[in-house]
């Protein structure tokens, strides 16, 4: 489950700001 987050959502989102990961969601 890690690995899918890990080039799914940390893949566009955590390069460009990692704390939008948490507001984007």
């Amino acid at each position: 489950m890690q690995k899918r987050l890990d080039y799914g959502f940390n893949g566009y989102r955590v390069p460009a700001t990692p704390r939008s990961t948490r507001s984007a969601r």
